[in-house]
């Protein structure tokens, strides 16, 4: 009486065979009721007639003794019956469970069975020693496995283990499986073995290319537990001489769904087995790497194929931007992976910043935070196994930056919101980086004229909080005209103070012009110099009427940003200008956040187009920086 999966095995046969003939291996077996050959695998799928061993049914034909042999009982003749000896040719032991074994696949003509006797082909032979229902827990601890173990004296290659679906099925840890799974490596350490990949297992309809009429158990759901153990086959085991990876060909290994094409079951016959289809799938994804096993470790190769991300343009300020995902291939073990200017994510997995390994046809995303400026471009650089590409994110310009960058009427544009315009040196050899750095020098977008801002000292430099703030004592970034200004010009500012007293746009060298002068209680005009009762304001696009000093202040001296335009200036008394230092009377150093946003020739034909610009480009500035 023998027990299920116990190993049978005569003496060996010496049989002489003469060179060139055809012969055939028949089995037959005695039970109760007779001698039993096969068509059948056990859960009845047809074996063809070419390749059958052992039969049962009913009344079957004795195809070893002739005549029919009656069943009077519902035992079966479980396959496989193997005939072994002593061969040259060299040959591999397969390990594993049923999708080792070839559950629900089709014979070849060669007579394999399952993906990986298909993808030996006629290389090697191969004993499949894949049993149904089958796990490492107990391959690595029950008693039958020593009987399969056996077979390897019959082998010159090492073997070839699938185990793992139906361990990550079960109620074992990841931890445990991969105990399980070093264990089972353990036995074959004279010699060393190879892995595949394990697959995955779902239920539905497996129809919709998109994997919607699936549902992935549990345990096989992505960042779960089949992934754990997944990326520990991957990493190569102890004792593993390389890792063979079939599944990238089956299923999806982001959302761990079987593939589909509309074709019911594609690739999967129960939510578990591979179909014929795909069995020839995963054989021919792995058949040369296979077939190249010579018993010594493979060359290790970690530097992968290159690979591209596809850039980001027109992307909204300051906001989390990720990458395509690039698939890793060209690798057949773990490699290094890291970042620089942002965070990667494996599979779908967490966002880190951290160096790590990656593996075969595991997925790459990256992501950055998009710049506060407009129109800028921030990178974010991965490197896998010494390839590298850059991930570049540019902003949107700003609204009415393209047009008012590009108008005649502007002379100048400045952005408070752009830190690369920005410099804590006058030189522009330190850039400001951070809020509260202080701010030698904006540079000036429209470079035309070049008019960049340029604090007079380093100990009048305004700081970068809000964009620019000044401190009301001495602080000033000043420009100067090429030679002098526009005959009429606007300046607009973006204005955001509680200050009580202060002159915006001053003079360089005299005290002859200012304007948007303001105090409170101060019936004096807000503009001084030629022609100033002709300068007209505006707050945020509504004109304001009857400007003084004190009405100034009413308006823009509440705590909220406003956009302050000033016309009709008489720019050829400026030599230059200067931004929140008076010279006209200490009392008016004007503190808090002004920005100069766009300087305007009154005079030229797109003035209107312009005006209408820079108004929309401060509001944009306003709304980057918070304020």
């Amino acid at each position: 009486m023998t027990a299920a999966m116990d190993l049978l095995e005569s003496d060996l046969a010496s049989v002489t065979v003469p060179k060139g003939a055809f012969y055939r291996w028949r089995v037959y077996m005695v039970t109760t009721t007779g001698y039993y050959t096969i068509s059948k695998d056990p859960v009845g799928d047809p074996i063809p007639a070419s390749v059958a061993c052992l039969e049962y049914g009913a009344s079957v034909t004795n195809k070893v003794m002739g005549g029919t042999i009656a069943q009077t009982n519902s035992a079966v003749a479980w396959f496989p019956v193997a005939i072994v000896g002593d061969s040259t040719v060299p040959a591999v032991l397969a390990v594993g469970d049923s999708i080792c074994r070839g559950a629900n696949g089709a014979w070849t003509s060669a007579g394999n069975h399952g993906y990986i006797e298909e993808a030996i082909g006629n290389k090697f032979g191969v004993i499949n020693v894949g049993s149904y229902g089958d796990t490492a827990s107990s391959f690595a601890n029950g008693a039958n496995s020593e009987k399969r173990r056996a077979l390897r004296k019959y082998t010159s290659l090492p073997p070839i283990v699938e185990y793992g679906c139906n361990d990550v099925n079960g109620s074992t840890s990841a931890s445990s499986i991969i105990n399980n799974l070093n264990t089972v490596g353990a036995f074959f350490s004279d010699t060393g073995y190879y892995r595949t990949t394990i697959t995955s297992r779902s239920s539905g309809a497996w129809t919709l290319a998109d994997g919607s009429d699936q549902t992935v158990p549990t345990n096989f759901l992505p960042g779960g537990k089949f992934d754990t153990v997944q990326a520990a086959i991957k990493a190569v085991l102890p004792n593993c001489l390389g890792v063979f990876d079939p599944v990238p060909a089956v299923f999806d290994t982001t959302t761990n769904k079987w593939l589909a094409d509309g074709t019911t079951n594609k690739n999967v016959i129960d939510g578990v087995h591979p179909s014929p289809v795909a069995v020839s799938a995963m054989a021919a994804a792995i058949s040369s790497a296979v077939q190249a096993i010579d018993g010594s470790a493979p060359v290790t190769d970690t530097t992968p194929n290159a690979f591209t991300f596809t850039d980001a343009t027109n992307a909204a300020p300051s906001t989390l931007t990720a990458s395509n995902a690039i698939t890793v291939s060209g690798i057949n073990a773990a490699s290094a992976i890291s970042v620089s200017g942002g965070e990667y994510q494996i599979n779908g997995g967490s966002w880190v910043t951290a160096a790590g390994t990656v593996t075969n046809g595991q997925t790459v995303k990256v992501r950055l935070t998009s710049s506060s400026a407009a129109s800028t471009t921030s990178n974010v650089t991965l490197t896998i196994g010494g390839v590298s590409d850059t991930f570049s994110v540019t902003t949107a310009a700003a609204a009415g930056q393209t047009g008012l960058l590009s108008r005649t009427a502007t002379l100048a544009a400045w952005d408070a919101s752009d830190r690369t315009t920005m410099f804590q040196s006058a030189d522009s050899s330190v850039p400001v980086t951070a809020t509260a750095q202080p701010v030698a020098r904006m540079n000036d977008k429209r470079g035309v004229n070049n008019y960049h801002l340029i604090a007079p000292t380093d100990a009048q430099r305004p700081l970068s909080t809000g964009g620019l703030t000044f401190d009301g004592a001495d602080d000033s970034l000043n420009f100067a005209f090429a030679s002098t200004g526009p005959a009429l010009g606007t300046m607009v500012y973006i204005v955001k103070t509680t200050d009580t007293v202060g002159s915006i746009g001053n003079n360089t060298s005299s005290t002859t012009a200012f304007h948007g002068a303001y105090k409170s209680g101060d019936t004096g005009g807000a503009s001084f110099g030629t022609n100033s009762s002709s300068v007209r304001y505006a707050k945020d696009g509504v004109a304001l009427s009857s400007i003084t000093r004190n009405t100034l202040f009413t308006n823009i001296c509440d705590g909220v940003a406003h956009v302050l335009e000033v016309n009709t200036i008489t720019m050829t008394q400026y030599l230059g200008m200067a931004i929140a230092y008076s010279r006209y009377d200490a009392t008016f150093m004007a503190s808090g956040v002004i920005i100069p946003v766009a300087l305007l020739d009154q005079n030229a034909s797109d003035y209107a187009d312009a005006l209408t610009e820079a108004r929309a480009f401060a509001q944009a500035i306003i709304g980057r920086l918070g304020i």
